[in-house]
């Protein structure tokens, strides 16, 4: 290779670098479960997709019914013979079943016990899972999960957010927000997303974070009309906390709070050792503090030296607060910057910081 080729490959790799560490929002693949919890499913970096997932809870769902635990280097099919096993020693393996056991299949048996047992909504949905399970669906695992699952697909895309949802309910808009809400930076918390709804074929493009927010299908498409009735409107879906002058959010892991002119700060909850449901108490009582200090602030009014009041808005208020000693056991701080979230990546290298790129002299330090 001559030296002006190596001279522009090194800037290509540079400039990727640089445009890397610029990025508002981390970048990779995620499922956003029904409940706004995000599964990093970037098979590029972790090795495991989004269908890779949806199998292993399938796997995990169908074998949980038959009192067994699902191995994933094992396979669905492995546990055939566990499952006879458990169905003869629940007097569920008949003459029948063994007939149709060897001429079509253990899947055949397999289905019609959980359709017997109401373990899905209906045949076709037995149907799908036990064959997506086993890896021989024709049915796309990812529409099985947005389906019947509620779960989202999100991507990420330089500045821009891709997301897939089947429905487009209050709840669905819920779980997205929180999803997002997680790998967003705080230095870009107006990010713009494009939703794609996959039971009608609809999509939006470029809608911001806020408009996504009040959690209504009917504004997200005034506003993709170009009808945009602003952020200043009542919030009846799923808040924490209402008050006219602000909206206070739980994510699962940020606490969010949301002002009339569109802006918002959010904290990273570090919730320390807790576990289990004390999580939530923990992060109710993260908000509440913010709340009770920044409520604090809003009612001491300092007067200026004509004695005239000098009353802070709330913005300002939850900014100092989030400076407060009573707040800070509360607060995740990152030591470093990171390009992409640890979800996903070996432990070896969990926590590390990236290299920074030195664009003068190329060198990594």
């Amino acid at each position: 290779m001559n030296l002006d080729k190596l001279k522009t490959l090194i800037r290509h790799i540079v400039n990727e670098s640089l445009d890397l560490l610029s990025e508002d929002i981390q970048k990779g693949e995620w499922w956003i479960d029904s409940t706004g919890h995000n599964i990093f499913a970037d098979v590029e970096v972790s090795g495991r997709g989004h269908e890779d997932f949806v199998m292993e809870y399938l796997c995990n769902e169908i074998l949980h019914f038959f009192d067994l635990n699902y191995n994933e280097e094992a396979g669905f099919a492995y546990y055939e013979d566990d499952i006879k096993s458990v169905l003869i020693r629940r007097g569920e393996f008949s003459e029948k079943e063994e007939n149709i056991w060897n001429s079509k299949g253990p899947s055949e048996v397999i289905i019609n016990n959980l359709i017997k047992h109401k373990v899905y909504r209906d045949n076709g949905q037995a149907n799908e899972a036990v064959y997506i399970a086993y890896g021989a669906s024709q049915t796309d695992p990812r529409d099985y999960a947005m389906k019947n699952l509620g779960w989202k697909i999100m991507k990420t895309f330089g500045n821009e957010l891709e997301i897939q949802t089947w429905h487009l309910t209050p709840s669905d808009l819920d779980s997205i927000v929180k999803g997002i809400w997680d790998i967003c930076e705080d230095n870009n918390d107006n990010p713009l997303v494009n939703v794609t709804v996959q039971a009608t074929g609809k999509r939006f493009v470029r809608i911001p974070l806020n408009v996504l927010e009040q959690k209504m299908a009917q504004k997200i498409q005034k506003y993709q009309s170009g009808v945009h009735t602003g952020f200043t409107e009542a919030i009846n879906e799923d808040y924490h906390f209402h008050h006219k002058e602000y909206r206070m959010y739980e994510g699962n892991r940020h606490i969010v709070v949301a002002f009339d002119d569109n802006s918002r700060l959010k904290f990273e909850v570090h919730f320390r050792d807790v576990r289990g449901q004390d999580r939530e108490k923990w992060r109710k009582k993260a908000a509440s503090t913010w709340k009770s200090l920044a409520n604090e602030l809003y009612r001491d009014v300092p007067l200026n030296d004509a004695l005239n009041p000098i009353q802070k808005s709330w913005k300002e208020c939850f900014q100092e607060a989030m400076k407060d000693p009573k707040l800070k056991p509360y607060i995740r701080n990152n030591h470093h910057q990171k390009v992409f979230d640890d979800k996903g990546y070996p432990k070896s290298v969990q926590g590390k910081p990236q290299a920074c790129i030195d664009p003068v002299n190329f060198t990594a330090h």
